[in-house]
């Protein structure tokens, strides 16, 4: 089994580096062709934009890069595993209220799991900065039955 590892793309629609980072694109893609290899699975580990908070740069960097990779390697959007990196997230967004739980009452991991299982307004809010992510994966994975998802 072969796996293609690739993080740190950090696509961004309104770039004056916009042709560079089509060239880009297309040069990794010309040599991935290339290889006398064939990539079973990609794992892509985070930013895949630069800003989160840009829904356009996920939908174009889906259209520029992922739909060209997945045809380029003759793999399914199933064979592509996603983790988010910090550029992937809505960043303009804060929550003082979640700042300052984390601050003072987040210390130990029982604090934290209590955080996540209880999902009170704290948890939701925090959700806020990973909206176009997580609205991104359902929609890359939509038509796919056997693949599951899970909101950050």
């Amino acid at each position: 089994m072969n796996i293609l590892h690739l993080t740190d793309l950090h696509f961004n629609s309104e770039s004056y580096e916009k042709f560079t980072q089509h060239d880009m694109i297309e040069k990794l893609l010309i040599y991935l062709t290339e290889l006398d290899k064939k990539v079973d699975i990609v794992i892509f580990s985070g930013d895949l934009v630069y800003k989160g908070d840009n829904i356009e740069d996920v939908r174009n960097a889906k259209i520029v890069f992922l739909d060209k990779l997945c045809k380029k390697l003759k793999i399914s959007k199933e064979d592509i595993i996603w983790c988010a990196g910090n550029h992937d997230m809505n960043r303009s967004f804060k929550s003082e209220g979640l700042e300052e739980r984390f601050d003072s009452k987040i210390n130990d991991s029982d604090s934290l799991h209590y955080l996540f299982n209880k999902k009170d307004y704290d948890y939701q809010t925090a959700l806020n900065t990973t909206s176009n992510y997580n609205n991104f994966i359902k929609g890359f994975y939509q038509d796919i039955d056997n693949v599951e998802t899970s909101e950050l």
